[in-house]
């Protein structure tokens, strides 16, 4: 199923103080590793790398709380060179 919810964004002064708030509606769906790579293909993009935290360490199925893809675009027909 989907996960429909609102994001805050809040931005504050170094004493607390609030400068700036915003309100994001999302929907979104959680997706297996390769649900999400036969999507990333089907769309024409390649996965490069795939980190499992934001610290960049490489992706592992049991543990990795997330999936953080680097995906690049292949040219269209007629503009691949090689």
């Amino acid at each position: 199923g989907c996960v429909d919810g609102i994001q805050f964004y809040e931005i504050r002064r170094w004493d607390g103080q609030s400068l700036a708030g915003m309100d994001v509606d999302v929907r979104f769906r959680l997706l297996s590793h390769l649900e999400f790579q036969s999507l990333a293909e089907a769309s024409g993009l390649v996965p490069a790398r795939l980190y499992g935290h934001y610290s960049r360490v490489s992706f592992e199925p049991d543990k990795s709380p997330v999936m953080i893809w680097v995906l690049r675009g292949t040219p269209p027909e007629g503009e691949r060179h090689g």
